[in-house]
């Protein structure tokens, strides 16, 4: 068996490239059902909440800009897509690490 070969620097530049590109498509193809001006909110509010977070404290972020029951539909949404998740404690997370700085 022969011993594999180390990737080279532009070689691995190129696969992180492409994964960065899928992730990029991943978190688009999740966001494509939301307007613009509420993935802003979105992203303003994920990029200030703690790792772990209630209704309430995500609800308040969107309400500057949105109505409450705007910002709660925008919370079911979010959710329901996986863009944050619903903890058995009952409190909310970003699944996915990297969506933070998306």
């Amino acid at each position: 068996m022969k011993p594999r070969e180390a990737l080279s620097e532009k070689t691995l530049k190129q696969v992180l490239d492409y994964g960065n590109h899928l992730k990029d498509l991943y978190y688009k193809q999740q966001c494509d059902h939301i307007s613009y001006s509420c993935r802003q909110n979105i992203a303003d509010a994920l990029e200030t909440l703690p790792p772990f977070f209630d209704l309430e404290m995500i609800i308040e972020k969107f309400a500057g800009s949105l109505s409450i029951n705007r910002s709660e539909k925008l919370y079911e949404s979010i959710l329901s897509r996986g863009i944050i998740h619903l903890n058995d404690d009952g409190l909310c997370s970003v699944p996915i690490p990297s969506l933070k700085t998306f």
